[in-house]
């Protein structure tokens, strides 16, 4: 019996000291209450409802919004033809100039077929055997500058045996697959193998002619030189 009454006090202690910190805690909420209201009416803030967000704080819904169809391509862009680039290339002579292929000198008898020929291993201009020889790096047949055709004088066909003979009006015929060309002479001379002036170039349409001389010797060069007269 003793035992129990002590147990039921050790309970209604208890409750009272828990029942004593309930209204603690609830004076203690009542007076922050208080001193919030207070402090807010001294700023001029009301506490009834929480502070609006300005409307510069709130999210764009606009800008964040995703669009609800895929953009669609443009038809003209979809459709346009990519541009193209030419590149310039070197521009080819005009079919009326051609390499020359035979060449006629009724004055001499002279019909012989033209041959590209250029310069040989020793850095020697070379000559056709049995038919006379075009400088690839000069002009064409009627083109406009020098045309230069050498032949042997005294061997391999003796091509060049007679141009010595020739006057000035002579006429020389320049074939080539763009036509018949016509030459005239108009002079000739002597010059040493070191003389290389032959070989430049002219304004005009000229062709040069060039073999060894004197016949069987070959010491020096004939240079016969002709203009264009006709199937330019």
């Amino acid at each position: 019996m003793g035992r129990r009454l002590a147990v039921i006090g050790l309970v209604v202690a208890a409750l009272l000291l828990l029942s004593g910190a309930g209204m603690s805690v609830r004076s203690d909420y009542a007076r922050y209450q208080q001193e919030r209201q207070s402090v807010a009416s001294a700023a001029g803030i009301s506490t009834s409802q929480p502070p609006a967000v300005p409307d510069s704080a709130q999210p764009d819904q606009q800008a964040s919004a995703l669009p609800l169809d895929p953009v669609q391509p443009d038809s003209q862009v979809m459709n346009a033809t990519p541009e193209t680039t030419t590149l310039p290339l070197s521009t080819p002579k005009p079919a009326a100039y051609r390499p020359p292929s035979r060449i006629v000198i009724p004055a001499i008898g002279l019909d012989a077929p033209v041959v590209p020929v250029g310069i040989d291993a020793n850095g020697r201009i070379g000559a056709a055997d049995f038919a006379a020889g075009h400088f690839s790096f000069s002009k064409y047949a009627g083109e406009p500058g020098n045309c230069i055709i050498a032949g042997h004088v005294d061997t391999k066909g003796e091509v060049f045996r007679w141009i010595h003979k020739l006057q000035p009006g002579d006429e020389v015929q320049l074939f080539s697959t763009a036509g018949e060309h016509v030459y005239r002479v108009a002079g000739q001379r002597i010059v040493d193998p070191s003389d290389t002036s032959a070989l430049a170039d002219t304004p005009d349409a000229t062709l040069t002619l060039i073999t060894c001389y004197p016949y069987g010797v070959d010491t020096q060069r004939l240079i016969v030189t002709a203009r264009l007269v006709s199937g330019s």
